[in-house]
């Protein structure tokens, strides 16, 4: 329990809460996971530090609802999601507010990933 669930990318579409599909093998993954699994999961979405925190908070908190909604479109139980922004709190290389980075390395900060719970 408190595990993260590591499975390959899920893209948006630049700026938006819109899943781009061609860059979401991960959601197929997490659906399979889910279907032959019992656990519960936590969809956690983060932005990189570009623009401003309430923005990206509310930018990570729509994103995860996207992938909340996909995964019940998809035959997942409500009872086994939540889901939860949390923008650029969690900023996991050095590009924070301020700092000179490539678009590749703020890329790494743009994520949804999945913890269990129960």
């Amino acid at each position: 329990m408190g595990d993260v669930i590591k499975v390959d990318e899920i893209g948006y579409q630049m700026n938006k809460d819109v899943l781009d599909m061609k860059k979401s093998k991960g959601l197929q993954e997490i659906i399979h996971i889910l279907k032959n699994g019992s656990i519960s999961v936590e969809i956690r979405s983060h932005t990189d530090a570009k623009g401003t925190s309430d923005y990206n908070l509310q930018l990570s908190e729509r994103r995860a609802k996207a992938v909340y909604d996909y995964l019940i479109q998809n035959g997942i139980s409500k009872s086994r999601l939540k889901f939860k922004g949390y923008g650029e709190t969690m900023i996991i290389n050095r590009c924070k507010d301020g700092v000179n980075c490539s678009d590749a390395e703020h890329a790494q900060n743009r994520r949804t990933v999945y913890r269990d719970w129960e």
